[in-house]
């Protein structure tokens, strides 16, 4: 965990099935924007791995992205939907 300006920590969560090329990308974008945040590459359901993560890491927030297609849904994808549901703390989406 990275240690931030407001005693906050923060940890990248990426659910993949292709981790090596993962890590690869988000290694490189994380010195690309000067990140040191934890990066955690799992593979599964991500709504549940996100959901996990968060409890096992004692998340106070979870930021998650959206998707740019905008559909019935509004911009927010099914698995946003339910990685709200299942989240042990409150989720801001951008």
């Amino acid at each position: 965990m990275v240690e931030l300006g407001y005693n906050a920590e923060l940890t990248l969560v990426h659910v993949t099935t292709n981790s090596p090329h993962a890590r690869t990308k988000l290694d490189s974008f994380q010195r690309a924007v000067g990140s040191k945040a934890a990066l955690r590459i799992e593979a599964g359901e991500p709504s549940r791995v996100v959901a996990h993560v968060a409890g096992e890491t004692k998340a106070d927030i979870l930021v998650i992205g959206r998707c740019s297609n905008e559909s019935l849904l509004g911009r927010l994808e099914m698995t946003a939907y339910s990685i709200i549901r299942q989240s042990p703390c409150p989720v801001i989406s951008v």
